[in-house]
């Protein structure tokens, strides 16, 4: 008989409701459902590789992996380095679907990696520099003890391992989360229950990776780390055995363990070791594998299990409560022991083993900075380009540096160079004679060494090394003497002359050569219009060559008005004193005064193309340009002076004012008297009397008669500013100064500027009287040469000087500028590139994330580089350069090195030495007495037609009175480096 339709419906809906709980009960054991679902959709989760900026790259914007490995800074760097010239080369794609997951918040799948950092190249490859700890992580869950799985597990998640399915999804454990979910609420009704996070390894890895500030903020963020951790647990398929076993060893690797002071942010089981233990994860995990009851085992045990149980919250377990951890640890060691995971041996060794913590602050092993100094270059030069505080945050970046620097030969001369500081070595070498080591001690002394090589996209630094273990770069970082390089400077700006004004007179006939006063004013000049007329059609490189045959006398018993006064110059050798001889000569042998002379007129050659006839400012005295030159220089003098005494005055009280300008006249009634007007000069006698008893209470004859007779001799409007100066022997401004400083304490420069414009017109007035012409002229000589070195230093610095102005001397061109050996670098460069200035480069490419779905690679883009000397001149530099190793001061590196058929290669140079003191004179030019800075000598070089560089050795200090090297020291030592450079020499050009 068949059942009623009522009761067959009934048994339907039963069957389908049994049905669906068997289903629930099955995916509840297997995740079968979920295998399929996530498994498929994260098959369509892709990205790939491909050429050029990427047009739909979607980058996190929270997490503090992706912030600590820079993944979300990648658009702010690639803005950054665009600015030096690197483009994107090649960039990760999403699919479509990821960049709508993407878009979702959903971290994209992919197996992340354990550890990053900051990887330096050479330029073949080869790892400069590491910041990576590769020594304290598992790189395969095999490695990993079976104690330290055991513990995680016990721990955090103890089903990881043994899922009831190879399917199973590792992201939920659903009687962990049911008890944290019912404990959530009991404490929700005000229950005394702990509440416990419901969150599985895969959950937790999610969240301190990939959620703002390693936190669950609302629900939303819960579903959207479920998610995503269970997406890259199928990323390779439904079975999830791999990915449990990966989970395992991640967790381990990057966990968050606070952070240790003078270490920084501890992630992972092997920092945490050494950063709050001290231990090695290599010694620890030795101890783990023996599985007997040694104190050994327990120690480390308990380490792991210590660090373990401190991840819920680190900072308060590992910094500010370390009891309650050990309370925590204490307790998970009874459990263990209950749960039969360790005998009651072992579980009684725990509890009686103490945990040793760290003590104060980590003392970071530091390397050699000499060692180092190749690599921090290059650090500091991402730091700059990626705009980035530090090397902290640098070191923490994803990122592969492509360097130009050759690992080998860099090694090489660093050791040689720290070699040199061995007196044994020293005199071994050959390097103890004279004009080198045969006087002072040889450990004190600071080498440095640059080398680049040509290539088609610019400069490559190859050798960046030094001696110096200090974190200071005496190549690019100090301004030093560096003696008679300046020459070289010298001698490029003279041809650079002759070519410009080649061109400029080339265009004219005789007649215009003859007539011009533009062709006429100079000895440069009319000695090309004498040749143009003499010798018509000679070429530039005939010029250039003749002008190189120009004589100069050596004598240095001139005196020379320059750089405001009178001077005398000297030479390095004295057997040059009688001679006189042509620039090629001068160069080559070095000769001070020959380059004196020849700056000068360099320096006449720029004051005669001044928008004015300086000669006729100086012949007339009704010039209508010479009452506004005199004006501006009077201005020009009063600004420094009020600079001066205002730095004097600043912060003083009158009282001390007054002492420090009167000095023992301090308690002189008349000379308080004369003060006051100065700033107070519509003062009354009953102020004046006010003032001086305040100045002089000890004084009894101070009768109203004496205040009448001091206020009517030197008060009123007898007297103004400069007429007080004169009847106090002091510069006015300086009276000025204190009276503005005594009642404006607070006033900056700028206001103190302002407020002076009429006491610093006032003090200049007397140098516009026409009865002081000699003083005049003085000063408006000096002018025109400030004007004629302001347009030698543009010259100057397109070939690479890097300061921001010259002395304004004759000296310049024998050092008196100071310079610095990467900038020589940069005029041997030009000359090496046929005139034409290429960037330099230590960074040739970036590779930012890579193997993740934000992986971006950028490359320096070739430049043509920018011709800033004619080829004539480079030519003709390069042959001079030549001539001074060949017989000049730098002979001794003749022939050194050999190209790959054994023909020796060309080498050229220029030297050096900088004997850096302050002098001190008395009038009429009598030295006083003279102090050593320091002592410098430098020889920047070209080898072939592909390398070149600089060489310098540096005595900081007074201590530098001790030796007596010069640049014969670096020649010699380039010798030295012969063999080492050899290699790169005759490798094939890059």
């Amino acid at each position: 008989m068949p059942l009623p339709i009522k009761h067959s419906r009934r048994t339907i809906v039963l069957l389908f409701i049994l049905f669906v709980l068997c289903l629930i009960i099955y995916e509840w054991r297997t995740s079968i459902i979920q295998s399929w679902i996530f498994s498929s959709y994260a098959k369509k989760l892709q990205f790939s590789i491909g050429d050029g900026p990427s047009p739909n790259i979607i980058f996190p914007h929270e997490g503090p992996s992706d912030k600590a490995r820079g993944y979300v800074r990648i658009p702010a760097f690639v803005k950054n380095l665009e600015k030096y010239g690197y483009t994107i080369v090649r960039q990760a794609r999403f699919s479509p679907e990821l960049v709508k997951a993407a878009r979702m918040g959903i971290s994209p799948p992919y197996e992340e990696k354990s550890i990053a950092g900051l990887t330096i190249l050479d330029k073949s490859g080869s790892a400069l520099y590491e910041s990576i700890p590769r020594d304290r992580i598992y790189s395969s869950f095999e490695e990993i003890p079976d104690d330290v799985i055991n513990i995680l597990l016990f721990i955090e998640n103890r089903q990881l391992l043994k899922p009831s399915d190879e399917h199973k999804n590792p992201v939920f454990e659903w009687d962990r989360m049911a008890k944290a979910g019912v404990k959530y609420v009991g404490k929700k009704f005000g229950l005394p229950i702990p509440v416990e996070g419901g969150s599985t390894l895969a959950t937790q890895l999610e969240k301190y990776q990939h959620s703002e500030g390693g936190r669950t903020g609302s629900v939303k963020e819960k579903i959207r780390q479920i998610t995503s951790a269970s997406l890259k647990a199928y990323r390779t398929g439904r079975d999830t055995t791999v990915s449990r076993r990966e989970i395992v060893k991640d967790y381990i690797n990057t966990m968050p363990l606070a952070s240790a002071a003078g270490y920084g942010e501890v992630y992972g089981l092997g920092e945490g070791l050494w950063a709050w233990f001290g231990a090695d994860i290599k010694d620890v995990s030795t101890a783990l594998r023996t599985k007997n009851n040694s104190q050994e085992r327990a120690e480390a045990f308990k380490k792991v299990m210590t660090l373990f149980s401190s991840v819920k919250a680190p900072s308060f377990y590992l910094i500010k409560d370390k009891e309650a951890l050990i309370q925590r640890v204490d307790y998970f060691s009874d459990l263990l022991m209950k749960e039969k995971e360790i005998d009651p041996q072992f579980h009684d060794l725990l509890k009686t083993t103490p945990v040793k913590f760290r003590s104060g602050r980590i003392d970071m092993p530091q390397p050699l900075f000499a060692e180092r100094k190749a690599p921090n270059a290059i650090r500091h030069y991402l730091v700059k380009t990626l705009d980035l505080p530090d090397f902290y945050d640098l070191d923490r970046l994803d990122v592969t540096v492509q360097s130009t620097l050759d690992e080998d030969i860099q090694k090489k001369v660093t050791m040689m160079l720290k070699q040199l500081t061995d007196r044994k070595y020293v005199e071994s070498a050959g390097l103890s004679g004279d004009r080198m080591l045969k006087h002072g001690d040889p450990k004190n002394l600071i080498y440095s060494f640059l080398l680049y090589e040509k290539t088609p996209s610019g400069n490559a630094l190859r050798v960046q090394a030094d001696n110096l273990d200090k974190p200071f770069d005496i190549n690019e970082g100090v301004k030093l003497d560096l003696g008679s390089t300046a020459k070289l400077r010298t001698l490029a700006h003279y041809l650079q002359i002759i070519s410009d004004t080649y061109k400029e007179m080339s265009a004219q006939s005789p007649e215009t050569l003859k007539s011009n006063p533009s062709f006429n004013n100079d000895p440069i000049s009319k000695w090309m219009t004498r040749q143009f007329l003499e010798r018509p059609g000679m070429t530039l490189e005939e010029f250039l060559e003749s002008a190189m045959g120009r004589t100069f006398s050596a004598s240095p018993d001139e005196v020379f008005f320059t750089g405001g006064g009178e001077h005398t110059f000297v030479n390095f050798n004295k057997a040059d004193n009688n001679l006189t001889m042509p620039v090629s000569e001068g160069i080559r042998d070095s000769v001070n005064l020959v380059f004196i002379r020849l700056m000068r007129e360099i320096v006449y050659y720029h004051m005669a193309r001044l928008d004015f006839d300086t000669k006729a400012v100086l012949a007339d005295r009704d010039h209508p340009l010479r009452n506004d030159l005199l004006q501006q220089i009077a201005d020009k003098e009063s600004r420094v002076f009020l600079s001066q005494f205002a730095a004097e005055y600043r912060g003083l009280t009158l009282d001390q004012s007054i002492k420090k300008l009167l000095g023992s006249r301090n308690t002189s009634v008349r000379h308080l008297s004369i003060l006051f007007y100065a700033i107070n000069p519509s003062a009354s006698p009953d102020e004046l009397a006010k003032w001086l008893r305040e100045r002089r209470p000890e004084v009894p004859d101070l009768t109203d008669g004496t205040i009448m007779m001091l206020a009517k001799k030197y008060g009123g409007s007898r007297f103004n500013l400069s007429d007080y100066g004169y009847l106090l022997s002091r510069h006015p401004l300086e009276l000025w100064t204190i009276g503005y400083l005594t009642a404006n304490p607070g006033a900056d420069w700028k206001k103190l500027l302002n407020e002076s414009a009429d006491a610093r017109e006032q003090t200049g007035t007397w140098l516009l009287q026409t009865r002081h012409k000699g003083a005049q002229d003085t000063r408006l000589k000096i002018l025109f040469e400030e004007m004629a070195f302001k347009e030698i230093h543009k010259g100057w610095k397109r070939l690479g000087y890097p300061f921001d102005s010259l002395v304004p001397s004759f000296a310049t061109s024998i050092g008196s500028s100071a310079d610095r050996p990467a900038a020589l670098t940069e005029i041997i460069g030009i000359i090496i590139n046929d005139g034409v200035r290429m960037p330099s480069l230590k960074v040739t490419s970036l590779h930012f994330a890579g193997d993740t779905p934000y992986d971006t690679e950028l490359s320096l883009k070739t430049e043509k580089g920018e011709r800033v000397m004619p080829v004539e001149v480079a030519n003709l530099l390069r042959k001079t350069l030549a001539d001074v190793v060949k017989s000049g001061t730098a002979r001794s590196v003749y022939g050194a090195l050999n190209d790959p058929d054994g023909k020796p290669v060309v080498i050229g140079g220029k030297t050096g030495s900088g004997d850096n003191r302050f002098e001190y004179f008395a009038k009429g030019g009598k030295l006083i007495s003279s102090r050593v800075v320091n002592r410098t000598a430098t020889f920047v070089f070209f080898i072939g037609d592909r390398h070149f560089g600089v060489l310098t050795a540096f005595m900081p200090g007074e201590g530098a009175a001790d030796y007596s090297f010069t640049s014969s020291l670096p020649v010699h030592i380039l010798r030295l480096l012969a063999p080492t450079l050899q290699p790169l020499v005759s490798a094939n050009s890059i």
